[in-house]
């Protein structure tokens, strides 16, 4: 293997292998499974393709990649062998969740940089308009992908990613703050050391701390942001989680993005008004 691969390829390795673990573990579900690949990572592609043809606007194809191997991953794949093929509605989430995660891609980053990280604004625009609008009662975020046991094989990937890509990101600073503060509040917000063992040694935090919440566009650089970054989101995450609010993890990254973004059109709005000063003062 290439060790000197830039660190998005890196992160397309550990999803398909993720992925392929996923798989094998629930083999017997292959017809809800396939649909839901091709719902996500099929239909993500083709987007690509249909928005960078109307945009000309030059994307990287493996973060489409990225972006639709979360949602198989994250979204859940509906339904047994016997019931996936008459499950249309969670084939009509992960068709929605993907378009609305790749059409934000192309149309919706003012200044070239999104608001929201594209996945989680996908996942729960369809939880809203499912829930909220149509009443249908929101597709199942499930985290199946990650969640399952396999010979440790989801751990194992987790470990391999922070230590193989997550240091080329520069983001430890937000990660470790995230997870030092919802390790200090872990007890009172869930009541069972049980529970908190169990919630560490599953690789769902892991995932969602290394991979989904410190996506590179949508998350600072600066190492004061990055911890005040990690620690809003940690803030979020255990308060709702304590309260019974549902989604409260993709609420968490969304509280953290805006925060992010908040911050930076305030420093951008700053520079923009003592520049005129500095002008006048030459």
């Amino acid at each position: 293997m290439n060790f000197k691969l830039n660190p998005t390829i890196r992160l397309v390795i550990i999803l398909s292998l993720l992925a392929l673990g996923a798989i094998y573990k629930n083999l017997e579900n292959w017809q809800a499974l396939g649909l839901h690949l091709i719902s996500t990572l099929g239909f993500g592609i083709i987007l690509f393709y249909i928005f960078k043809a109307i945009t000309g606007k030059p994307k990287n194809i493996w973060n489409t990649v990225i972006t639709s191997l979360i949602i198989f991953l994250v979204l859940n794949h509906g339904g047994n062998s016997e019931a996936s093929l008459a499950d249309i509605s969670s084939i009509i989430y992960a068709l929605a969740a993907t378009f609305i995660a790749i059409a934000s891609k192309f149309f919706l980053e003012p200044r070239g940089m999104p608001i929201i990280n594209p996945t989680v604004l996908g996942l729960l625009a369809v939880y809203i308009i499912g829930k909220w609008i149509l009443g249908y009662g929101g597709p199942f975020i499930s985290w199946w992908g990650v969640a399952y046991n396999l010979y440790y094989i989801p751990l194992i990937l987790m470990a391999l990613w922070a230590l193989w890509g997550l240091k080329s990101w520069n983001k430890w600073a937000p990660v470790l703050s995230f997870l030092l503060v919802v390790l200090a509040t872990a007890y009172p917000v869930f009541g069972s050391w049980e529970t908190v063992k169990f919630i560490f040694t599953d690789a769902t935090i892991y995932f969602f701390a290394t991979i989904m919440l410190v996506d590179p566009k949508s998350s600072p650089l600066l190492k004061k942001q990055q911890i005040f970054f990690g620690i809003i989101a940690a803030a979020v995450y255990q308060t709702l989680l304590y309260f019974h609010i549902p989604h409260y993890d993709l609420i968490a990254i969304l509280c953290a993005n805006l925060y992010f973004w908040g911050t930076k059109m305030f420093m951008l709005k700053k520079a923009a008004n003592r520049q005129p000063n500095d002008i006048k003062n030459t």
